[in-house]
């Protein structure tokens, strides 16, 4: 049975998890005295797949002195992990797992594994109680993508090239294609996109168009954007094919929606009016960068309240309202859904006036009781900083944003808060020698957009959708976003899918960092690595003490 956060303890050893769908946040701690770290070398992480009948080793890249010849990734149980906490990054939706942490004490020639703490768990389904939540890899720069695939996908003949965009895209587009899919005739499909050029998405679409299902399309059309161009010139076929669309010409800054509302065929007398059914919705594009090179998240709610609001969305868009009027609606309709959804999500429509969405944002970095991790790809405005500054001192914020906002990381309170920590997505072409990351693929390889707040907890929240964290997206373009309460399995899969990319950064960061201290490199051969995770001034404490549990 699934839950979303498991723990044990062996000994003066604990253990516990965060359970995602494709990400397990594992971690631990020890709590008995410090002497009985004076030879501890570590931790040894031994996975079971109960499910697959399977069972591996949890690996990394650093090592002792001496082990520089045995490969890129060594085992843990012969160069164990100095951290108190480490990703399983290759989990699979539904599989039961058992892990196995063993301290290592002993010597760098003879490690020595003890008495493990164990954990037994089941990886969250992506689909479950009506909500889903898919994510893509968003890592097509990096060593795993180098391994196996080498060159960038676009370079790559068939069938590589479908591997590697399969690779990329993971849970994203197939979850995409299969809502589409699910469309049979008397069926109608409203969509509402800001970039549209993904083939397949639009073949899917007149698929769906040749099961005499009835298309809607608004897409983002304002006059003088080349966006508006490429969509112009992209949704022709569907056009052509009997699909309604509908440009959306009079958005002050851009009509940044990426969502579809699926309405089943009316029952009872011909002609009958199709029912809001579910919706699909998310920060992804249906493009080539939104479906495999960046971070993105897709959202399906199988509800027809929450339906039947995007439906009436949609109805205020496709009448292309300029601003003063749009907001005016939006309000109107935003309060009439939350009406109908007194157990359900909150739901924000943009343009409104005010700032709703932001002091939403706001109220979650500044409730958090021990945790907060924020995505957002271009910057936050400073009102959310602000809370950050002032927040309390005991919460860990980590975030992710572009490399674009790197002034911004630099106005953040590392100081003044010393639990805090941005990090941009950096780039190796090597490392120690080796060729390391893949080609880069644009700039902007950080898109979810999301707020999570205490995912360990009972009652975690989380606000996730297309709206960037920005007075912009609340005034002036066309949102959605959702505020998501006491939804754990949702909750942990976005923090673990979070904190995925947020190691896998943060970690460039410190391999940068081995240029100036290459000693450091190296683990330790004795106990003093845990040194910093037991002094309460740094960060590495509060991590131990937040993710372990204790």
């Amino acid at each position: 049975m699934y839950k979303h956060v498991v723990s044990s303890a062996t000994g003066s050893f604990t253990a516990r998890a965060l359970v995602g769908t494709r990400s397990i946040m594992l971690a631990w701690d020890h709590t008995g005295p410090a002497s009985e770290r004076d030879d501890l070398l570590g931790f040894a992480v031994h996975r079971f797949d109960l499910t697959a009948d399977k069972d591996t080793w949890l690996q990394g890249q650093t090592r002792f002195a001496g082990q520089e010849n045995l490969g890129p990734n060594l085992t843990s149980d012969i160069a164990p992990f100095q951290r108190f906490r480490w990703g399983d990054y290759g989990a699979y939706p539904g599989h039961r797992y058992r892990y196995e942490i063993h301290p290592v004490r002993g010597t760098a020639a003879n490690p020595t594994l003890q008495t493990p703490i164990k954990l037994s768990l089941e990886a969250a389904k992506p689909l479950s109680d009506g909500l889903g939540v898919y994510s893509n890899r968003g890592v097509s720069a990096s060593l795993a993508y180098r391994v196996r695939f080498k060159d960038p996908p676009q370079d790559l003949p068939e069938p590589k090239r479908t591997e590697a965009y399969d690779w990329l895209t993971r849970d994203i587009k197939p979850a995409l294609l299969a809502f589409i899919g699910a469309a049979v005739a008397g069926d109608e499909l409203r969509v509402c996109i800001y970039e549209f050029e993904d083939d397949e998405i639009r073949q899917a679409l007149l698929d769906a168009l040749g099961r005499q299902v009835r298309l809607r399309l608004i897409y983002h059309a304002r006059a003088g954007d080349a966006q508006a161009v490429e969509n112009a010139a992209n949704v022709v076929p569907l056009g052509a094919a009997g699909a309604e669309l509908i440009p959306r010409t009079n958005v002050e800054k851009i009509s940044h929606n990426k969502f579809i509302v699926h309405l089943v065929g009316g029952v009872g007398a011909a002609g009958a009016a199709p029912i809001p059914a579910r919706v699909w919705s998310g920060s992804t594009n249906f493009t080539r960068s939104g479906l495999y090179l960046q971070t993105n998240l897709g959202l399906v709610f199988e509800s027809p309240d929450v339906a039947s609001g995007f439906a009436r969305f949609w109805e205020v868009l496709a009448a292309d309202p300029a601003k003063a009027l749009a907001k005016g609606q939006d309000l109107a309709l935003v309060t009439s859904v939350r009406t109908s959804l007194p157990n359900g999500p909150t739901v924000y429509f943009s343009p409104v006036a005010g700032q709703e969405l932001l002091d939403t944002a706001i109220d979650l970095v500044s409730n958090a009781n021990e945790l907060v991790l924020i995505s957002s790809p271009f910057g936050l405005d400073v009102q959310i900083r602000n809370a950050i500054n002032a927040n309390n001192p005991n919460v860990i914020e980590y975030g992710l944003v572009n490399i674009t906002q790197k002034v911004m990381v630099q106005q953040l309170p590392h100081a003044q808060n010393k639990f805090s920590w941005f990090t941009t997505p950096a780039w190796m072409a090597e490392f120690d020698g080796r060729p390391w990351d893949a080609k880069p693929l644009g700039q902007h390889k950080i898109h979810t957009k999301s707020i999570v707040a205490d995912p360990f907890g009972q009652s975690p929240r989380m606000l996730v959708g297309s709206a960037n964290f920005s007075d912009e997206s609340v005034n002036k373009n066309d949102e959605n976003a959702f505020l998501i309460e006491g939804n754990q399995r949702a909750s942990a899969i976005v923090a673990t899918e979070f904190l995925r990319m947020f190691d896998h950064y943060k970690t460039r960061t410190f391999i940068a960092s081995l240029q100036q201290s290459p000693d450091d490199q190296y683990l330790a051969e004795d106990g003093s690595w845990s040194t910093p995770y037991y002094q309460s001034y740094r960060l590495k404490y509060r991590e131990r003490r937040v993710f372990g549990g204790n």
